[in-house]
Formats: C-alpha cells, sequence, structure tokens
C-alpha cells in the first residue's frame, strides 16, 4: 500500500473517533473545527514522515489542540477597560493608525462602561511598546493562539528562543499594564 493510501485509511479510520473525543470536551460548534485542524497537522506531519502510530498521534495532538483552544478562551475571556485620558507613548494624541501595525482585540464584559474605543485606544498604548519583532511574536501567540512549537516552526527559531523573547515581553508590558490599573484605566 502507498504512503498515500494508508493516509488516507488512516484518516478514514480515524476521524469519527478524534471528532468523538473532541465532542466530548469542547463546545459541539468548536469540535468539527479542532479535529479538522488535528488531521491538517496529521497530513503534513504524515507527508514529511509517515506515522507509525496514527492513533497515538492523532489523540496527543487532539488533545494538546483542545488545550490550547481553553488557553485561547482564557486569554479571550480578560477583560481590559478603562479609557486613555492622556497622551500615548509616542507622544501623540492618539496610536499611529496607519494601518502598518496590527490591531488587537480586547473582548469585555457586559457590565464594562468603556467604550469599544476606549479599549482599543488603551491596548494600542500599551503595546506601542513593543518593537516590530516583539509585536510579530505577540500577535502569534496571544492574539493567534498558536503554541511556542507552532512559533518557533514559523519562525524558524528554537523553542528556548520563543520562550526567552515571550518572557521578555511579558516582562516589558506587565508594569504598563500595573500603571494603568493603578490609574484606574483597566
Amino acid at each position: 500500500m502507498k504512503d498515500l493510501d494508508k493516509l488516507n485509511a488512516a484518516a478514514e479510520e480515524f476521524y469519527p473517533e478524534i471528532l468523538s473525543y473532541c465532542r466530548g470536551r469542547v463546545p459541539p460548534e468548536d469540535a468539527g473545527d479542532i479535529a479538522q485542524d488535528v488531521f491538517a497537522a496529521f497530513t503534513s506531519a504524515w507527508l514529511k514522515k509517515p506515522i507509525e502510530y496514527p492513533r497515538q498521534w492523532l489523540y496527543k495532538a487532539a488533545k494538546d489542540r483542545i488545550a490550547d483552544y481553553y488557553r485561547l478562551k482564557k486569554r479571550q475571556s480578560r477583560v481590559i477597560a478603562g479609557s486613555l485620558d492622556e497622551k500615548t507613548p509616542s507622544g501623540g494624541d492618539e496610536p499611529d493608525d496607519d494601518g502598518t501595525g496590527p490591531v488587537y482585540e480586547i473582548s469585555v464584559g457586559m457590565d464594562d462602561a468603556a467604550s469599544p474605543e476606549d479599549i482599543e485606544r488603551l491596548a494600542r498604548a500599551i503595546l506601542s511598546a513593543l518593537d516590530a519583532d516583539e509585536r510579530r511574536l505577540y500577535d502569534l501567540r496571544f492574539d493567534q493562539g498558536l503554541t511556542y512549537s507552532e512559533i518557533s516552526a514559523r519562525e524558524g527559531i528554537t523553542l528556548s528562543a520563543v520562550r526567552h523573547r515571550l518572557g521578555k515581553i511579558k516582562n516589558k508590558l506587565r508594569p504598563l499594564i500595573k500603571k494603568a490599573a493603578d490609574d484606574g484605566r483597566i
């Protein structure tokens, strides 16, 4: 049997099982997407080198994707609210709005009084402390929800470098967020 035939056979055999596994652990509307991501990664990995134990690989990948799903949900549920009453760190009245930098969405609870515009200005002001490379890594990890391994592969840097750089980013942003909280903007 050719490798591609084995890949197709494994996908047909295990897809219902992995989909059921996902449905038991995440909301039904998201289970199909996670299972599809697992099989996309499986296909990509298989094409590089056939996988000896596909069931084990698929369950581990599904478990990892589900954990990533909940980490992302947890991050998205954090609330950053407040208004930006002073000038941004760049010295202007508004953060640069030339479309060159990424826009970061921050979810807000129903009880928050801040407008989406206030929240966006605050987030941009805090994130303006990052240089372009830091913003890209921040976006990959916290906005797109990629794992450290996925960032490592995408950026072509070691896993250790990803950990180190993201740690530096967190350390850089932490005092800015604390100041915004102390000032009553969050």
